[in-house]
């Protein structure tokens, strides 16, 4: 059973599920982690550029940033 995470993880699951639909399945774990570690890096660029692209509409960027890295 997998859970859905809340809040700004929610754009990383919308992404992960994108890109892995569930009738995928792995041969190996090294096909796993590499697929995993492609999703994560787009979920980062993807939450980077909806960051600037709101940089002078909101100021809830630093505490999206402040949220992810700290």
């Amino acid at each position: 059973m997998i859970c859905k995470p809340q809040g700004f993880e929610h754009c990383g699951w919308v992404l992960y599920h994108t890109y892995l639909p569930s009738n995928v399945h792995f041969h190996s774990s090294y096909q796993l982690c590499v697929h995993v570690i492609g999703v994560l890096i787009t979920s980062l660029i993807w939450l980077t550029c909806m960051a600037v692209l709101n940089l002078f509409e909101k100021n809830v960027t630093m505490a999206l940033f402040i949220y992810l890295f700290f």
